[in-house]
């Protein structure tokens, strides 16, 4: 149960959330639904939300028509109460419970000072009401990755997908009034807490709270600010989920495919970051990282990273990722910035959002060596596209630091 609000449909679009659910299909059948009122299931009036029984009611009718014996749930944010309630339901059987940096009360209450006071409850709903549909709202649960406007233009999109902004802003307010504080005595199945210890929209003290009072429950606090299952390396949870679910770390959240990785650099970032003092410059990465995402997109690639200067991105074909490097040069010469570029094609890991394994080592290397302006590639990458419209001119063999043996590296050029 991602959240309260869900589409799904609209989820899969987006690379690193595809890639979270594939995960989780890896090593358990995996049923979803959309909450009444959300996404494929919605919409609803605003003033007649379904209620916490409703809701409840829908995942029994769920989980009855695909014939599941028994589940495991597992909730973040604000589906955590529905989890709750679920868990202590007379008609489920419920083997395990997953809370994903949730809460069973939001509202501060006489006894519970950890809940949110009125006020930020009350700016909440104005917020939502306000920016709902436009992806801001990703800047308040995942500040690391609304940088990326390939990801907040999705998450736009999900948003208007799963409500409108009025059903949004009533049913948060509904979620934010759930208190299922009481259920917790009475669930018996173990429970993983899992929480960020710094995290903004719901503190680390909720998740500590639940813990506490569940009979058999282990609560992990993994560092970083974001919400769990939009922030920064999401593996962390799926890993420690994984061997909560199966009660074993042996196999692993991820699989290997042959791809291209593409590396780039700002050359001169000091230098130019000096003249352009730290104002301007911070206006130009910005830019940097909004024109590249929208060029690596439309060639067909993902954003892997925006590291430093740079960026990581990884595409199926070398020759959408050299398409996508030359592009990329002329989009930003306007900003003033030369960019240098390094592909590698070999086997990568793919985990989540992240990519690992010595190719991705080696493109790393291969554009460290390129000189300004230039699209430097292994010779993987010729010998794959020899015959292609493309000219490679040997640039000699190098030693990449870490990598084993000499590597024989070339300039790409567009034939005219």
């Amino acid at each position: 149960m991602p959240e309260w609000f869900s589409n799904l449909e609209v989820q899969w679009e987006e690379p690193a959330m595809a890639r979270t659910l594939e995960s989780l299909g890896a090593f358990a059948n995996m049923v979803m639904l959309d909450k009444r009122g959300t996404g494929l299931a919605g919409p609803v009036d605003p003033d007649h939300l379904p209620s916490l029984d409703e809701w409840c009611d829908d995942v029994v009718a769920v989980t009855n028509e695909v014939g599941v014996d028994s589940l495991s749930i597992v909730a973040a944010g604000g589906a955590g109460p529905l989890a709750i309630q679920l868990a202590a339901h007379p008609d489920l059987t419920v083997d395990r419970l997953a809370l994903l940096g949730t809460s069973a009360r939001f509202r501060r209450a006489t006894g519970y000072e950890i809940g949110l006071d009125d006020e930020a409850i009350d700016m909440a709903a104005s917020v939502t009401l306000e920016l709902w549909g436009s992806g801001r709202m990703l800047e308040l649960g995942a500040p690391d990755r609304s940088v990326d406007r390939t990801m907040r233009t999705w998450f736009a999109r999900y948003e208007r997908m799963c409500a409108s902004p009025e059903v949004a802003a009533a049913m948060q307010q509904f979620v934010v009034d759930l208190d299922v504080r009481d259920r917790l005595s009475e669930i018996d199945a173990p429970a993983l807490v899992i929480h960020r210890r710094d995290e903004q929209v719901i503190p680390v003290s909720h998740g500590r709270y639940i813990a506490e009072r569940l009979g058999d429950a282990t609560l992990i606090e993994l560092p970083g600010d974001a919400h769990l299952c939009f922030g920064d390396a999401p593996m962390e949870w799926l890993d420690e989920l994984r061997a909560f679910v199966t009660g074993s770390r042996t196999a692993q959240l991820f699989d290997r495919r042959v791809m291209t990785v593409l590396f780039t650099d700002i050359v001169g970032s000091t230098e130019l970051a000096s003249s352009m003092g730290d104002s301007r410059w911070r206006e130009v990465l910005d830019k940097h990282d909004r024109l590249a995402a929208d060029e690596i997109r439309r060639h067909g690639g993902t954003v892997i990273d925006f590291e430093g200067d740079g960026l990581l991105a990884r595409f199926d074909s070398p020759t959408d990722a050299i398409n996508a490097a030359f592009h990329l040069q002329e989009v930003l010469e306007p900003l003033g910035v030369i960019i240098r570029s390094g592909l590698h094609t070999g086997e990568v890991e793919i985990r989540a959002t992240e990519i690992a394994g010595l190719a991705v080592h080696i493109g790393a290397r291969v554009a460290a060596a390129a000189d300004a302006g230039d699209v430097f590639v292994s010779r993987t990458v010729r010998d794959l596209l020899l015959g292609s419209r493309f000219e490679f001119e040997p640039r000699g063999a190098h030693l990449l630091k870490g990598v084993p043996g000499e590597w024989e590296l070339f300039v790409v050029e567009q034939r005219r």
